[in-house]
């Protein structure tokens, strides 16, 4: 049984008009019609981000497991009057430890926000997934289900509630090449359509990776790792050959002797609702004695569920790390996006971010990080500056 907890606080403009975005309305399709303009952000607000995510595992006889997690997360604005609290549940039935080429997984997975006067936002989904080993090089899944995320007129189809199917395939064609391809007809918030690809060498890491899904604001700025990780050696200096990619979707637990290095995107607009979003990153990651550098180039498309809205972002971020001892790191990233949406403006985004991680013991951790974010935009009322300072700590146990 084990235990995933951590606190942030951080400080950054909003956006006044935005809790009203979410009110439901009685006939959506003028709504759609009349696209209103974000306001300009007037005054500054705390949020505080407080997470939590016991988990539970059983072995039942020799293979099959039986595993349980739950997750409880609160955001709280100072200032603003739209504290939310979230609830996600995860019950799973699988028997994939055992050695044969046939496996099979049962998931039920229930997901709740509650803002204070914002839409409530929920969705649940199960499936039934039967997996096959071609080799150990190349793994394939089926899976059939339910999802709902309630939403009451989707602009896209793969959104609707209803039956599912789906499919999966993990190739390892050689010891530092790995693909994993994923497929279905029905949009989840984890993952609708997916497709990662990864490449190691001694000292770089190449990755490319498209995700299509339904997410929010809220649930962006949850997430701990919005493309993936790295699983590293925890020495001073390594070969980017011996690390790892996690990704985004499954849980970062490194071992007694290793670290984790997050890969980060930038952060979506400040429009508070769901909306369906397609992904495309590509990232290099350089090791060079105790440094490590990370380029990056991201294109992300979001389609706004209420307002019917669409943006597109498409930018490119810089970053270095440097292990300065054994217990502690330092990094720095400049992010640069430019923003098109269906107003009139164009938007361009700079950001500067600086951070440390100090490794408290095997399982805790402290994480003290500054972003600076800056939005030049045609339009006044869409351009911003935000300062934003956030405390991360977490243990497992």
């Amino acid at each position: 049984m084990g235990a995933f907890g951590q606190l942030r606080t951080d400080r950054g403009p909003v956006f006044p008009g935005c809790q009203k975005q979410l009110q439901p309305a009685p006939d959506r399709q003028p709504q759609r019609q009349h696209r209103r303009r974000p306001e300009r952000p007037r005054q500054l607000y705390r949020h505080l981000y407080l997470p939590g995510h016991p988990r539970w595992r059983q072995r039942l006889g020799r293979y099959t497991t039986l595993g349980a997690d739950f997750s409880y997360n609160t955001v709280q604005f100072d200032g603003v009057n739209d504290d939310s609290d979230g609830y996600s549940t995860s019950f799973f039935l699988d028997n994939q430890a055992n050695p044969g080429k046939i496996y099979w997984a049962a998931n039920i997975n229930t997901n709740q926000a509650t803002p204070d006067t914002s839409a409530t936002s929920e969705s649940e989904a199960m499936n039934f997934e039967l997996g096959y080993r071609f080799s150990r090089q190349l793994d394939g899944r089926l899976r059939y289900g339910y999802v709902d995320n309630h939403l009451d007129d989707p602009t896209q189809s793969e959104a609707e509630a209803g039956n599912f199917w789906g499919a999966g395939l993990d190739w390892t064609p050689g010891p530092r090449t790995s693909l994993s391809a994923s497929y279905n007809s029905r949009l989840l918030s984890d993952q609708g359509h997916g497709l990662s690809i990864n490449h190691r060498q001694k000292h770089t890491n190449w990755s490319l990776r498209y995700n299509k899904n339904i997410t929010s604001v809220r649930q962006e700025l949850l997430q701990l790792t919005p493309i993936g990780t790295l699983i590293c050696p925890s020495t001073p200096s390594f070969n980017i050959a011996d690390c790892r990619l996690v990704d985004s979707s499954s849980p970062v637990l490194p071992g007694p002797d290793e670290q984790a290095i997050t890969l980060v995107a930038p952060l979506p607009t400040l429009s508070e609702e769901q909306f369906i979003q397609q992904s495309l990153s590509a990232n290099l990651v350089i090791s060079k004695g105790k440094s490590l550098w990370t380029l990056g180039l991201f294109r992300t498309e979001r389609d706004f569920q209420v307002q019917a809205s669409t943006e597109e972002d498409t930018g490119a971020n810089a970053g270095w790390r440097i292990q300065v001892s054994g217990r502690t790191s330092l990094s720095t990233q400049l992010t640069w996006s430019r923003l098109e949406s269906d107003f009139e403006a164009t938007d361009y985004q700079r950001s500067l971010s600086l951070s440390m991680v100090r490794q408290l013991s095997e399982d805790s951790s402290l994480n003290i990080a500054l972003r600076s974010t800056e939005r030049d935009s045609e339009d006044d009322d869409r351009a911003f500056r935000e300062h934003r300072l956030t405390i991360g700590f977490s243990h497992l146990f």
